[in-house]
């Protein structure tokens, strides 16, 4: 007959140190963090389809591609067409720009930016224009400190395999409305 041996109380002790220390990886590696950002967006609320170029400074373009993120994601076209979204849902907007600094404002991010940006009403001549120091065919200025953001906090998930990715954008809007037009 063969005697077992019987586990030792320092064997026991190292086996619970174990999987209390694989526990405690296993919670901190669980930890989630909310990735938050702030996000200048344009969004149309006309009754026509409205066609967007930026004009973005020298540092945030390559080719004809801009720079679209303080954190990365690649480069984005400096044109685009937005369909007409009279009654503002968020899905017909286009992000011009997504800031990891969420103390800035829009229009100081606008500006850091972009040098100018057009806009035109599809099947017309009628262009806005907007530059740093002026605005022409808008009432308002994009890069003015004076101008209309309307501010949405929009809570998102990213999933992965092993972990939730909470995300939390912080959406400043800048709405092209016909009746701010001007002639």
């Amino acid at each position: 007959m063969i005697k077992r041996k019987q586990p030792t109380i320092h064997a026991h002790f190292m086996k619970v140190t174990l999987l209390c220390f694989v526990s405690l990886i296993l919670c901190i590696s669980c930890k989630e963090d909310v990735y938050e950002s702030v996000q200048i967006v344009v969004q149309n609320r006309t009754e026509d389809s409205i066609h967007i170029t930026l004009y973005p400074k020298s540092e945030y373009v390559s080719g004809n591609l801009y720079r679209r993120s303080e954190k990365g994601g690649g480069y984005t076209r400096t044109e685009y067409t937005l369909p007409p979204n009279n009654d503002g849902y968020y899905n017909w907007s286009e992000v011009l720009f997504v800031s990891n600094d969420l103390d800035s404002k829009p229009y100081d991010v606008t500006r850091k930016v972009f040098d100018s940006i057009y806009i035109r009403l599809e099947n017309t001549d009628y262009v806005i224009r907007f530059s740093q120091d002026t605005v022409i065919g808008y009432v308002e200025n994009i890069f003015s400190e004076h101008a209309t953001w309307h501010n949405i906090i929009i809570e998102d998930e990213l999933p992965t395999n092993f972990k939730r990715n909470p995300q939390k954008y912080h959406c400043y809007r800048f709405l092209i409305v016909e009746d701010f037009f001007s002639l």
